[in-house]
């Protein structure tokens, strides 16, 4: 094989592999939306099964490694409640499981709470990704009338703050 071959070869064997590579599995992402008219907060925590489904022997020992086992499920779901957790300086805001999506590889899992509509900040806590697997990450967009600030968080016992403004009558200044 002449030089420049081997050199086109070469490169197309890097830009392949790149988007595997690219792939962090294991990290999770979290969206938190805020509705000042409704006074509710939903968190939908995302994730791949191929992902996921492997570590939830480790969440129940009685679990399978599928989603399509119902102990795992609610293996998931209790895991993500006790692991991730909102609040503003009013106290904890109290997530209760709205529902369990699973489409394909697609793994939604969403919560939902009540928001005090007076509230300019929310805390977002989360051990998600770093109990179950060491270097591992958790981004949170917080979202809130057009407005998108990101946390990442890592480490065994995180947290973070987005604050929006002061508001006035269920706006955001």
């Amino acid at each position: 094989m002449n030089g420049a071959l081997r050199t086109f070869a070469l490169g197309l064997l890097l830009a392949l592999s790149a988007p595997a590579s690219a792939h962090r599995g294991q990290d999770a992402l979290t969206v938190v939306e805020i509705d000042d008219a409704r006074g509710e907060v939903v968190a939908t925590h995302h994730f791949a099964a191929h992902d996921i489904e492997p570590l939830l022997p480790r969440l129940a020992a009685d679990a399978e490694a599928s989603l399509d086992d119902p102990v795992a499920q609610e293996a998931l779901t209790t895991h993500l409640a006790r692991h991730f957790t909102l609040s503003t300086v009013d106290g904890d805001i109290a997530l209760t499981l709205d529902a369990l999506r699973l489409h394909g590889d697609d793994v939604r899992v969403v919560y939902r709470g009540r928001f005090p509509r007076a509230a300019s900040a929310i805390e977002v806590h989360s051990t998600l990704g770093a109990d179950l697997i060491a270097g591992s990450s958790h981004q949170v967009n917080v979202r809130r009338q057009g407005v998108t600030r990101t946390l990442v968080l890592e480490g065994a016992d995180d947290a973070g703050r987005v604050s929006f403004g002061r508001t006035t009558g269920g706006s955001a200044e």
